[in-house]
């Protein structure tokens, strides 16, 4: 059987229009975002020797701790593998003075230590911290 000329420019016209709207289609078509996951709270106390508050997280994607101790326990945090030193002269890593209200360290925005593990220690024993992780 013998296909007219006409009929088959028609026929790979059409085909040719299906097969573009196709990929198109599939170009164009973006699929949902994961939903953002969080925050999660951990809470822990950590003493007068350097300990681990939060473990590594590579998905992490910001991170806020906080000391919520009283007003005499004062921490210092940072990120592993440096070592914090009780707050005072010539310490050593970021320092959470205790207050009324809880005084927070936020990573920057982008930062690497985000997903880092964290080591915490205090001025007193059970000085409580609060680490908010944000995925």
């Amino acid at each position: 059987m013998r296909v007219d000329a006409f009929v088959r420019s028609a026929l790979f016209a059409a085909l040719s229009i299906a097969a573009f709207a196709a990929l198109l289609v599939l170009a164009v078509f973006r699929g949902e975002a994961q939903p953002t996951v969080g925050p999660f709270a951990t809470n822990t106390s950590v003493g007068t020797t350097s300990a681990q508050i939060i473990a590594a997280s590579p998905s992490r994607k910001a991170i806020t701790i906080c000391n919520g101790s009283t007003a005499t326990n004062n921490a210092s945090i940072a990120p592993v593998p440096i070592t914090p030193t009780v707050p005072g002269a010539n310490a050593v890593g970021i320092a959470l003075a205790a207050a009324a209200t809880s005084n927070c360290y936020n990573s920057p925005s982008g930062s690497q230590a985000a997903g880092a593990a964290w080591n915490g220690i205090g001025s007193a024993a059970n000085t409580n911290i609060l680490v908010i992780e944000y995925f």
